[in-house]
Parts: C-alpha cells; sequence; structure tokens
C-alpha cells in the first residue's frame, strides 16, 4: 500500500512539474512563471526583500522561421532557454512566456546588482549565437514585482530600439 501511495505522489509530482514546464526549453512557462512571481512578492513583502527581474525578447525569430523554417526557430528558443537556465544560479526562475519571450526572477537582488546581470545573461545569449534584447528592473523594499516587471517589460522595449538600458 505505502508503494502505491509514494508511486502515486511521485506521478502527482511530474504532472505538477510538467504543468509548469515548457518543454522545448525546460525553463518555466506562463503558468509555472506567474506562480513562482506570486511567491516571490509574497515572500519580499513578509520579509522586506528586493527581487531583480529581467525581461528578454529574442530578435530576429520571425525572419529565421520565414526563411529557415519552424525547426530552425524551436532550435533558437531552446537555445536560449537552456543558455539562460545554464547561466542563472539555481534559486533564480528561467520562464518562457511565450513565442520568443523569456523572463528571470532574481531572488533577494537589488537593483544595482542588475546591470551586471543583464550583461552577464546578454553575453551568454550572444556567445550561443542568440541575438535578444534584455530590460531590468527590481523590486524595492517599498515596491512590488508586477511594476518592476512592467519596468523591465519597457527597458527591454527600449533595448529593442537600440537605446540600451540596464
Amino acid at each position: 500500500m505505502r508503494h502505491q501511495i509514494d508511486s502515486l505522489e511521485r506521478e502527482r509530482e511530474a504532472l505538477v512539474l510538467e504543468a509548469h514546464t515548457d518543454t522545448l526549453t525546460g525553463a518555466y512557462n506562463r503558468r509555472g512563471w506567474t506562480l513562482a512571481l506570486a511567491a516571490e512578492e509574497d515572500r519580499c513583502a513578509r520579509h522586506g526583500l528586493p527581487a531583480g527581474v529581467v525581461m528578454i525578447d529574442l530578435n530576429g525569430l520571425k525572419t529565421l522561421n520565414d526563411t529557415e523554417g519552424h525547426e530552425a526557430g524551436d532550435r533558437l528558443i531552446a537555445t536560449a532557454g537552456r543558455t539562460l537556465r545554464e547561466t542563472v544560479r539555481e534559486v533564480d526562475t528561467v520562464a518562457r512566456l511565450g513565442g520568443d519571450e523569456f523572463a528571470v526572477l532574481f531572488p533577494e537582488t537589488p537593483i544595482d546588482y542588475l546591470p551586471d546581470l543583464t550583461q552577464r545573461l546578454r553575453t551568454a545569449l550572444e556567445r550561443a549565437g542568440v541575438s535578444a534584447s534584455l530590460g531590468a528592473s527590481a523590486r524595492e523594499v517599498q515596491g512590488d514585482l508586477p511594476s518592476a516587471l512592467t519596468r523591465a517589460d519597457q527597458a527591454m522595449y527600449a533595448d529593442k530600439r537600440g537605446q540600451r538600458s540596464p
């Protein structure tokens, strides 16, 4: 009986993980990101902690899909996901939010650390052959993560327009 319960519990855990994971990249999907962001916001609010977020948009995916096919686009997305996951710490959260958009959550990370972290991500992606636009922001002690996410998204679009922001 105990073996069956253990087996069912492992199966349930695998299904929960699968429901929150993007199969192409191994990163969290939007559902997993939303849950991770909410949990971190709660933790930050309770303990007065900062947290950083970086938004990432891959450059040229549509053109790649149109010229070389969707398999080439999928390889680019998979490479980006793997590169991001390999570049961050264990406690950080990488998510593919959809299409060519990724996000990284850096717990207990103040805003002054974000330029270096963003550059580390940019450099790792470039070395992997992935062109991307990045934008970063932080949840300050008095702020919240949804606001930081909005600011990071705006910074990413500024980067995309060629106005690089940390």
